[in-house]
Formats: C-alpha cells, structure tokens, sequence
C-alpha cells in the first residue's frame, strides 16, 4: 500500500501556481484534492488548474 508521503495531493489551500509546478514535476495530470483531516473532498486536474491560472490576471 502507498505510504501518504508517497502520496501526489493538494489540499484546498494550494496555491493554484504551486499545484502547476507539483503538476509538472511529478509529469501527472491531476490531483485528489483533500482537506486537514487527509479527508478527500474533491479532484482536480491540470484543464481545471490551467483555467484558473489564465482567469486569475483577468478583472473582473
């Protein structure tokens, strides 16, 4: 069984850069998305965090 430091997984709080990098650097596609308790709470993936990334520069 995997170990949770082995584990790829963001928590709400990642930034939305960072989760790119850790995308990028782990060569994956998405992440599970889990809160303080390691509870999973949802999934995101490199289209969702790419989208958030492009709307961040724009005023709204």
């Amino acid at each position: 069984m995997t170990k949770r430091e082995d584990l790829h997984v963001v928590k709400t709080s990642t930034p939305v850069d960072e989760a790119l990098e850790m995308l990028v650097q782990n060569r994956i596609s998405g992440f599970p998305v889990i809160d303080d308790d390691w509870e999973l709470v949802g999934v995101v993936s490199d289209y969702d965090l790419l989208a958030l990334d492009s709307m961040a520069g724009i005023p709204s």
